[in-house]
């Protein structure tokens, strides 16, 4: 009697062979879903960065320009200059808005997007002659971590414009 050289597959090895493909796919969508969720993170932060920057930026420009600063509470801050030139910030959540008026009319909105857990504060010390802007990360079980602090001394470049105007005849 004769036999076939048949190869076939018992019902062990093909479970074997399909619980082991399973794990395989399962672990590679798992790498693929952390992959993403990091890349998430890192772009929250890169906008995050970004406009913290440019907020710092803007505030450190505005406050060497202005000739008066006034903050009623650590939400607000007002700078005044010539030509009737106010520009007021106020800080709601983690959103900061930047309001430039000439005249009482609106010349420029801008809105900077802070993280969920940051929130920012202003500062006029009046002895010193500075401003300061603080960003605060709010989500440490400890308390505040400050994340940007700013002090900016107030209408250096007015004075500045004034000395020269002076020299020149």
């Amino acid at each position: 009697m004769r036999h076939n050289s048949t190869f076939g597959h018992t019902l062990i090895e093909v479970v074997v062979t399909l619980s082991l493909g399973t794990s395989l796919t399962g672990l590679a969508v798992g790498l693929v879903h952390q992959a993403m969720t990091i890349k998430s993170i890192s772009n929250d932060r890169a906008d995050h960065d970004r406009d913290a920057e440019r907020l710092v930026w803007q505030f450190r420009e505005d406050v060497v320009r202005a000739e008066s600063a006034d903050s009623l509470n650590p939400e607000n801050i007002e700078f005044r200059s010539k030509a009737p030139r106010e520009i007021n910030y106020a800080a709601d959540n983690n959103r900061v808005t930047r309001i430039e008026t000439v005249d009482n009319d609106l010349v420029r909105r801008e809105t900077y997007e802070l993280a969920e857990t940051f929130v920012a504060r202003f500062a006029v010390n009046e002895k010193m002659n500075e401003a300061t802007i603080v960003i605060v990360c709010m989500a440490n079980l400890d308390g505040e971590r400050i994340d940007r602090k700013v002090n900016v001394h107030i209408g250096r470049w007015s004075r500045y414009q004034h000395r020269t105007e002076k020299v020149e005849p």
